[in-house]
């Protein structure tokens, strides 16, 4: 009887044991070095709220809270490059499995172009968001943050909040891609 007292005791204090060390480590500052994300983190987050965004119909267009975005920029000036990174983000999106209705595909359009050069293209991708960003607001914020999103060809991620927290740049493959969306979900 007295054993298994004692053995009762442990199980019930090695949590609280556990969970003070831990808390210790926190509050003296003890925290890895590095992040083990294969994208850049944006900080201070870039906020979407005030951009102008309206849809390729004319509707406006906002982010949803609680949605995350792969936003992509795209001046449509190559239009098999841009049915390839179409592609690339179906297929990250479509790999999600389960979480792929937490994410959104937005391909943001230069307004220099019509929308009669690539309504075809708007026809393959359904499920994506095509906008003009109005007076450039989210593009300037980009640019003043990183370089011009049109330029760079980078995929950016906007969390559940509708900030831009995260950059994948070109030369990323999709596999790094998608083990950090997964992370994140």
């Amino acid at each position: 009887m007295n054993k298994n007292k004692w053995l009762a005791i442990i199980i019930l204090i090695t949590p609280i044991v556990v969970l003070g060390l831990s808390t210790l480590t926190f509050y003296f500052g003890y925290k890895p070095g590095t992040a083990s994300n294969n994208g850049e983190l944006i900080y201070p987050h870039i906020e979407t709220e005030d951009a102008k965004l309206v849809r390729t119909n004319g509707e406006l267009f906002s982010f949803l809270k609680g949605k995350w975005y792969l936003i992509y920029f795209d001046d449509m000036t190559d239009m098999s490059e841009s049915e390839q990174k179409l592609k690339f983000l179906f297929s990250l999106n479509t790999t999600l499995g389960r979480e792929m209705n937490r994410v959104k595909r937005v391909v943001i359009i230069s307004e220099n172009e019509t929308i009669g050069d690539y309504q075809d293209l708007i026809d393959s991708f359904p499920s994506t968001f095509f906008v003009f960003d109005k007076e450039n607001i989210l593009k300037d914020k980009i640019t003043n943050a990183r370089t011009d999103p049109y330029q760079s060809k980078s995929i950016y991620l906007s969390d559940d909040f509708s900030n831009i927290m995260e950059e994948f740049n070109s030369e990323m493959e999709f596999k790094e891609i998608f083990e950090d969306l997964k992370t994140l979900l």
